[in-house]
């Protein structure tokens, strides 16, 4: 990701791609911006969908507009469409006290779930 910004850090925080991929912990927000949106380049997306996604997340102010959707509504969400069906990267800060404060790396799996066939 380039551009970071300089201001606040908040962490551990966790991302998730709705009906694909299962939460995974970050110990920042940079880093899960940069995980969701490497994780988004495996999947099958409209290449119009890709270039808008990709916009959105390696943007230099994306980690404020996560930090405002914290504020607003205690997370910040992303919609996005996949053959058809609607999904979300989800960030949200890590629940104390559970694994969610554990930084694992990458977002979970990639593949269908919760009845999305692949192909």
């Amino acid at each position: 990701m380039t551009g970071r910004s300089t201001g606040p850090v908040v962490g551990p925080v966790t991302v998730e791609l709705t009906g694909i991929a299962e939460p995974a912990a970050f110990a920042r927000v940079p880093d899960a911006l940069a995980a969701a949106w490497r994780s988004l380049q495996l999947l099958p997306l409209d290449r119009h969908e890709r270039a808008w996604l990709g916009c959105v997340l390696s943007q230099p102010e994306a980690e404020l507009g996560v930090l405002e959707g914290f504020e607003r509504r205690g997370s910040w969400e992303l919609a996005f469409r996949l053959r058809g069906n609607s999904h979300e990267v989800r960030i949200r800060p890590a629940r104390e006290g559970t694994d969610e404060g554990k930084a694992q790396g990458d977002v979970g799996r990639t593949g269908p779930s919760r009845g999305e066939r692949r192909g």
